[in-house]
């Protein structure tokens, strides 16, 4: 099973080529626009698309997160789906009987970026407890614990941890938390690398850890004429 997700930063129906050139089994594309403007013509192939979006932000009008899948992953919005967790989405994957959770972490005045995902995970402790992807753009990282108080980065990981989650990034390279050697994120589509961080993560039930297969993060330097994000690719062998 391949997953590629990936901040698209608007305007996806001009560059889904890029990313279904992965072969991916399912996507899931942040700051994509909303099913009207992805046509399912435009993704054959893949039969069973969500759209998960809100038109209430002036900044980001008809942008949320797409996810598609080929045929043989159905899947379904959980029912313990919270709309106040903005864009943390639960998902059920029947003929797989995991659970894939698509995270766009935005700013919210009260609940910004990672301060929403910790609040949102541990209120779906129950289904993390199965089988779980968690996959998407975490809009974080450690570096930056000291703007979140108690609901920072760090706590995130190690509440994780103790649900036997792992970042797939990290148990391969054995990188430190806010170490990170490659980079998801290009602030400004700058090729300084001091405005590069890891901001985009995917963490897995320890169950799926042992048969993820692949871990890529595509930082061809022509990513940045598409967007600020590099998409990330992982693959598992758990057919």
């Amino acid at each position: 099973m391949r997953v590629v997700s990936w901040n698209c930063q608007g305007g996806f129906r001009n560059k889904i080529e890029f990313v279904t050139a992965y072969n991916p089994d399912i996507l899931v594309i942040q700051e994509s626009e909303d099913l009207e403007h992805n046509p399912q013509s435009q993704l054959e192939g893949y039969p069973n698309i969500k759209w998960f979006g809100r038109d209430n932000n002036k900044n980001f009008k008809d942008k949320g997160v797409l996810v598609a899948a080929k045929s043989k992953y159905s899947f379904a919005l959980h029912d313990e789906y919270q709309d106040n967790y903005r864009y943390i989405i639960p998902l059920k994957f029947s003929t797989q009987k995991l659970n894939l959770f698509a995270i766009w972490a935005k700013y919210d005045r009260k609940l910004p970026y990672i301060e929403q995902v910790n609040l949102a995970l541990k209120q779906y402790e129950n289904l993390l407890r199965n089988d779980s992807i968690i996959i998407g753009d975490f809009n974080s990282n450690q570096r930056w614990n000291d703007k979140h108080g108690k609901l920072n980065h760090t706590n995130l990981v190690e509440y994780l941890g103790a649900m036997n989650m792992r970042s797939l990034y990290h148990e391969r390279t054995k990188e430190n938390q806010g170490g990170e050697k490659k980079n998801t994120y290009a602030q400004y589509r700058s090729r300084e690398i001091a405005l590069h961080y890891h901001i985009d993560y995917c963490f897995a039930s320890k169950s799926l850890v042992s048969v993820c297969t692949r871990f890529e993060i595509d930082e061809d330097k022509s990513w940045l004429t598409r967007s600020d994000h590099f998409p990330i690719i992982v693959e598992f062998n758990n057919e």
